[in-house]
């Protein structure tokens, strides 16, 4: 390094002016900064979870989703949907918003006149006012599933405005306008904001405010610091310069390559201030050691023989930062690769410019460093003295503690929530506390159905995933295009099912063909469609089991099915049927059931065996039910028979279609029969067309029927089966009885397997939305093993070439491997989640700590070849260097505990894990390093320096 020192100080003024202007220049890059907090767009943007994230954002109005939340004690008040109507038409007016859902626009399937009616709930410019409107209003929303719980909470405390955001626009701005207008609005009502946009447009807020808040104190904490350690003013100022200035390089150089400020990225400053002192630190001690020669000489001295273990402690800094390269998630490997090139910058720096502005100094000592000096002395005296008697008895203990470390390995936890990351008193965490409570969550999940969506199998097969989404724990809110199929159908044939045919779910089709809604859900040619459900939970534990469950239960549904119609199928054929068909019903009978108990639990075998045993039994209509047929019947041949039925023809008609349900007869021939009987044949002969129709719908009407009665007497032999908890919902028994219905139907989707000919029926789901939490978390373990492997890799092998010996490579190497595994077993006992932040931990530590070794084993070295005594060279090394690695170690642990005072959680958990690392890593290296040194053999062994390296 004396060649290195000999340039630096020939060309001393042009290193300080080159390093001003460099400064000046990435200064300039801070005008181009930008904050991004959004998790989703750390993710690799080619990964396919990603990309059909992305894609169902472009082509379904959008899937970020801002929710605004209005709180009243009665929302169904003409102030409140006042409010919720006009807060509706403001956001829609927004560039950027896809579309907007409220009361005041959402649709409403009703029957109007015995006729089905698709049109919205409130009518445009129709607010209801009178007390009587607003009841009826209100008990009309709460009796439906397709309002309570998704726009208004079951005690109609809380309604909701759901905002889509379009895919490609600035998402946080869009909710930053949103916030505003209903803030201005809204003014005397609680509101509340949830959603990811808003989680990203409030930890901008905090990143930026962290900023300008933190940088001030680790500044300051740096500053007292570095004056209690030199007492000089050039001991402050020159290594605060050094750090300062690299920090602007570093972040200034974000700037220029817009690369934004993230979750991660923000601690970099503070990094860096609290690393970079190291370097300067011990090119000042190592200044203020040297006795003789003026100034310009001293420093050429000291950079001399402590600019080899400065560089090479900035190299092993750099690849602790450098090993997050490849990592998954785009802002821990940015975060990694600008905070290495801080670190080589204030490597530079201390290199170069301070040695340059001391140089013009006038020679300087310690203030008040003699007496420091010897209280120090002495404290590393009987230190050295510990360590030489205790040796064998630090490494026993070391390994222990090596030990109970691995042993806590397996206990640490992953976290990739972004609601983790802000306190528990936020306005963020209240307003997702609200949304578990009232509409259970706000964590979207979604599944991608790829088939011809207007096939009532594929529509079933979407119900059945709908059901399997709602009896998972804290997943609730699932919504398809099916769902409307099945209201409609409810509204019109009082059974909550896709109709059993194709033209059926055309006829209702039609009713919402061209409303917003369907731009939601399905795409244009209705090849392609969206489940959507809600998740109530961040805990990533549990987010990951929902999505392993969903990626298991998809594993297991048909891809293919076959259409086979029952009347067709031979006796063997029926019984296979049968067989799939119970356990098809009983599955979702226990779908439904755990949606309104998580906890029940039923043999799946045993409930087949129930449902069986419940469809086959005798089953007898009873008086009420004969009482309304009969009033059916009577309208139906009066007012919409096919066949104009004389007056007289009538009862004898409805009679004989009554001893046809008691005998369980709904075929076609009996029907003839029965018109043939009653009504004369000039009126038969008139038109035999209208008598085959009349014919068929009345044996439809009769099949119906007995469907009713079938499933009705089923239903109530089954639901003594279930806990009260299960039986006390009133959707229940409307669901139990749509599944039983599947056993009315002449044609069934059956899967593939079952071998039966019949039309062939394809569609493929695929899960999205929490799914990304799993990469997530998969890349946060894939990274953390990345990192650390290429960290320890590349620093064993500088080591090992620095002492010129793999044994010495190892031994100078391990106190960081003790520090890193320290480490994580206080997570995994402390209960500290691996998250974005705190799995940076591991490879700062390698990075930073690892410098303590390097700068005691070299000083070690240099000692030993001077004294020639292992045991002599330990004590002069901790008198020297220990206190250099000491106050650096504090000045770094303080500069991180500043990050404690930062909003961010994680952030937060980041800092006082680092300051205790620090500490850690520091005492590692002039306690348990020594000793091991000491413990390693001969001093020939030890291999000596040579030119640059030392002296």
């Amino acid at each position: 390094m004396r060649r290195f020192a000999d340039l630096v100080l020939k060309h001393r003024p042009w290193v300080i002016i080159g390093s001003v202007a460099l400064t000046a220049f990435f200064g300039l890059g801070f005008l181009r900064l930008w904050v991004n907090s959004d998790i989703i767009s750390y993710l690799k943007p080619d990964d396919p979870a990603v990309k059909l994230f992305n894609r169902i954002g472009e082509e379904y109005e959008g899937n970020q989703i801002v929710m605004v939340g209005i709180e009243a004690d009665d929302v169904f008040s003409p102030r409140v949907l006042r409010l919720v109507g006009d807060m509706t038409e403001a956001f829609k007016r927004l560039d950027g918003v896809g579309s907007v859902t409220s009361l005041t626009n959402t649709i409403d399937i009703r029957e109007v006149d015995g006729t089905l009616e698709v049109g919205d709930l409130i009518p445009k410019g129709e607010l209801p006012s009178s007390p009587e409107e607003l009841k009826r209003l209100r008990e009309y929303v709460l009796s439906k599933r397709m309002f309570r719980g998704r726009l208004v909470s079951e005690d109609g405390k809380v309604t909701l405005i759901v905002c889509r955001i379009r895919q490609g626009v600035d998402k946080t701005e869009v909710a930053r306008r949103i916030k505003e207008i209903a803030d201005s609005m809204g003014k005397g009502v609680k509101i509340y904001y949830s959603g990811i946009p808003i989680s990203v447009l409030e930890s901008r807020k905090m990143i930026v405010g962290d900023i300008k808040r933190l940088v001030p104190i680790a500044v300051a904490v740096v500053v007292l610091v570095l004056f209690f350690s030199f007492r000089t003013a050039r001991g402050v100022v020159l290594p605060l310069l050094a750090v300062l200035m690299s920090a602007v390089w570093a972040i200034g150089l974000m700037g220029w390559f817009n690369v934004p400020l993230s979750i991660v990225s923000n601690v970099v400053p503070v990094l860096l201030i609290a690393i970079g002192t190291a370097y300067g630190i011990h090119l000042l001690s190592k200044y203020y050691e040297e006795e003789e020669g003026d100034g310009k000489e001293r420093v050429r001295r000291a950079l001399g023989e402590v600019g080899a273990p400065i560089l090479l402690a900035g190299l092993t800094t750099m690849i602790g930062f450098l090993s997050f390269i490849g990592a998954y998630i785009t802002a821990i490997s940015d975060a990694g690769i600008f905070t290495a090139i801080g670190v080589a910058a204030a490597t530079l720096i201390s290199l170069s410019f301070i040695p340059a502005a001391l140089s013009f100094l006038k020679p300087a000592h310690r203030v008040g460093g003699r007496v420091n000096g010897r209280l120090f002395s002495r404290a590393m005296s009987r230190l050295a003295d510990f360590i030489i008697r205790r040796r064998k008895m630090l490494a026993a203990v070391s390994f222990a503690l090596l030990a109970a470390a691995i042993a806590g390995l397996p206990r640490i936890d992953r976290q990739v929530d972004l609601m983790e990351y802000f306190p528990e008193d936020s306005p963020v965490r209240a307003s997702e506390r609200m949304m578990r409570e009232k509409f259970g969550g706000s964590v979207p999940i979604q599944i991608v159905v790829k088939g011809d969506l207007k096939n009532p199998f594929v529509l079933k097969q979407m119900r059945r995933m709908e059901k399997f989404l709602d009896s998972l724990p804290y997943v609730s809110r699932s919504q398809s295009v099916a769902d409307l199929i099945c209201e409609m159908n409810r509204v019109m044939n009082g059974r909550y099912t896709v109709p059993e045919t194709a033209e059926g779910v055309a006829n209702l089709w039609f009713f919402i063909e061209g409303k917003d809604i369907l731009r939601q859900l399905v795409n244009d040619d209705r090849t392609e469609g969206i489940i959507q459900a809600q998740v109530g939970t961040s805990d990533t534990g549990i987010s990951l089991r929902i999505v392993e469950a969903v990626e298991r239960y998809i594993s297991s549904m048909p891809s293919q099915l076959r259409v086979v119609r029952i009347p067709e199928l031979e006796s063997g054929e029926l019984e296979r049927v049968k067989e799939w068909l119970y356990g098809e019903i009983a599955e979702r009978i226990l779908l439904d059931a755990k949606a309104r108990d998580p906890g029940f639990e039923m043999d799946l075998s045993r409930l087949k065996a129930e449902v069986e045993k419940a469809l086959e039994s005798e089953v007898k209509p009873s008086e009420e039910e004969i009482a309304g047929l009969r009033g059916e019947l009577r309208e139906y041949f009066e007012l919409e028979s096919e066949l104009m039925v004389p007056e007289e023809a009538i009862d004898p008609l409805v009679e004989g279609a009554l001893r046809l349900v008691s005998l369980g007869r709904a075929d076609k021939p009996s029907c003839l029969a029965l018109l043939k009987e009653n009504v004369p044949p000039e009126v038969l002969n008139e038109d035999p067309e209208a008598v085959e129709l009349t014919a068929e719908t009345l044996a439809s009407k009769i099949g119906e029927a007995l469907g009713r009665v079938k499933v009705r007497t089923a239903a109530s032999e089954l639901m003594s089966l279930f806990p009260e908890r299960v039986r006390s919902d009133p959707h229940f028994v409307e669901d139990l009885i749509s599944d039983l219905w599947l056993a009315n139907e002449k044609e069934l989707g059956v899967p593939a397997e079952l071998g039966l000919k019949g039309e062939e029926v394809g569609f493929e789901m695929i899960q999205s939305g929490l799914i990304i939490y799993k990469r997530l978390d998969a890349s946060l373990l894939k990274s953390q093993i990345q990192s650390l492997l290429i960290a320890f890799l590349l620093v064993f092998i500088l080591l090992s070439i620095q002492n010129r010996s793999v044994r010495m490579g190892l031994i100078t190497s391990s106190p960081i491997a003790l520090t890193v595994l320290i480490n994580f077993a206080v997570m995994a006992y402390a209960g500290v989640a691996l998250d974005l932040v705190t799995m940076m931990i591991a490879g700062v530590a390698i990075g930073i700590g690892i410098d303590y070794a390097i700068h005691f084993s070299s000083r070690y070295k240099l000692e030993l070849e001077k004294l020639s005594d292992p045991e002599l060279a330990v004590e002069r090394t901790l008198k020297t260097t220990g206190r250099a690695i000491l106050v650096n170690a504090l000045t770094v642990a303080l500069g991180f505990s500043v990050l404690m005072f930062g909003q961010l959680s994680p952030v937060r958990r980041f800092g006082w894990m680092m300051a205790m690392t620090m500490i850690v890593s520091a005492l590692a290296a002039i306690i348990y390093l020594p000793a091991m040194l000491l413990l390693s053999g001969k001093t020939g062994q030890i291999p000596k320096m040579k030119g640059g390296m030392g002296r």
